[in-house]
């Protein structure tokens, strides 16, 4: 086994997570705004959103466990969870607290999701928001303290994901604008009952169902029926 190996997946563990996490904005994004029409399903979106949301924690805690193993940079425990206690050579404490920051931070956001129907709606959403945060501190912590971001192929990827992250933003609040308020939005036709058809009348000593009259007053109430059946004669 290559002396490096733990260095290896720690680099690779890191960008995995951080392309899941903003993966996972992505597709977040897209469930109210419906930026994909209405194929595919919320539901199956929602699901996508999770997975990734899961990939980026359990990637993010690979990245930590192997730097804690890596001999070379010999981090402590407290190290990795408290900022600005690591040190690296030829690294700023800066550049790795930004990475502590978002872990913690990418904590906060899992554990209340978990909780979710336990928390208010107010407090789970603004816990949730923070994740736009969360990517901009991880793509600073790599941009400072990663290895592989003069990779051209990294650069790419990285650079096409936060470019949709942020399209998708701007797409989602210019449509949150445009919606109108619930008491302005255009209600449809309202499905009116039919019309309550007269109920037959037989006149006395007839043999034919005469149409009961309808009352024409404004109370809405009818007029005393005669018992007698309209006709030319007025006769039953």
């Amino acid at each position: 086994m290559s002396d490096q190996i733990f260095w290896y997946l720690s680099r690779s563990s890191g960008l995995v997570s951080w392309l899941a996490a903003a993966g996972a904005i992505l597709v977040g994004t897209m469930i109210p705004s419906r930026l994909l029409g209405r194929k595919p399903t919320i539901p199956w979106l929602t699901d996508l959103h999770r997975m990734l949301a899961a990939m980026a924690s359990v990637f993010l805690l690979i990245h930590m466990a192997t730097l804690w193993f890596d001999e070379f940079v010999a981090l402590r425990f407290d190290d990795l969870l408290i900022p600005w206690v690591a040190e690296i050579p030829g690294l700023s404490r800066t550049s790795l607290a930004l990475g502590v920051i978002a872990a913690w931070l990418m904590a906060a956001v899992e554990l209340t999701s978990l909780v979710r129907e336990r928390l208010p709606e107010r407090l789970w959403h603004s816990i949730h928001l923070t994740s736009y945060l969360i990517l901009a501190l991880g793509t600073v912590h790599a941009v400072l303290a990663g290895s592989d971001v003069t990779n051209p192929v990294i650069a790419s990827i990285g650079t096409s994901a936060l470019t949709a992250v942020i399209l998708a933003t701007v797409v989602r609040l210019r449509r949150r604008r445009r919606r109108p308020p619930p008491e302005d939005r255009e209600v449809g036709p309202v499905e009116r009952a039919p019309a309550r058809q007269p109920e037959p009348v037989r006149a006395p000593g007839s043999l034919v169902d005469w149409p009961e009259p309808v009352s024409s007053t404004r109370d809405g109430t009818r007029p005393p029926a005669t018992g007698r059946p309209p006709g030319p004669s007025g006769r039953g």
